[in-house]
């Protein structure tokens, strides 16, 4: 919830000339949809297919190449190889580091909450107001998985 609601504040900037708050409602609702397929393939599906297959480095090795082809990325224009090694590693990377959330919170909507502020900090074009905000959210983020399940969230009102 974290992540929409930061990207309704900051809002996204458009073509469209429209209200940036209400175009970004239109793109995160987009994203979520494209987010949501992603992780529950990857991680809802995949990730416990393979636990016969070793452990958490060789199963997140595997779903971070099967994402990397996923995206084909290496057939659109403005392709290097530079920028597909970054992207290859960022995958292999975060596919670890969501394996990881995934099992410690035991939810996958985590990795999908964590996964679409991912995306949208990285492929949505953001006002240049929204350095607070991104804080603001990595900070949630960083606390979420440093208290989760030490009993101290069950504690909230």
């Amino acid at each position: 919830m974290v992540p929409f609601l930061a990207v309704l504040w900051i809002g996204v900037i458009n073509k469209e000339s429209a209200n940036i708050h209400l175009f970004a409602v239109k793109v995160s609702l987009m994203w979520f949809l494209y987010v949501y397929g992603e992780e529950f393939g990857w991680r809802g599906y995949l990730q416990e297919s393979l636990v016969s297959s070793g452990n958490d480095y060789s199963r997140a090795c595997i779903i971070g190449i099967i994402w990397y082809f996923w995206h084909l990325s290496f057939l659109m224009e403005g392709y290097s190889m530079e920028k597909e090694v970054f992207f290859f590693i960022v995958l292999v990377f975060g596919s670890f580091n969501m394996l990881k959330v995934v099992k410690k919170t035991e939810s996958l909507a985590t990795a999908i909450a964590l996964h679409f502020s991912f995306s949208v900090l990285t492929n949505i074009p953001l006002p240049s107001n929204s350095a607070p905000v991104i804080l603001f959210m990595c900070f949630i983020w960083l606390m979420l998985y440093l208290f989760w399940n030490k009993g101290i969230l069950n504690k909230l009102p």
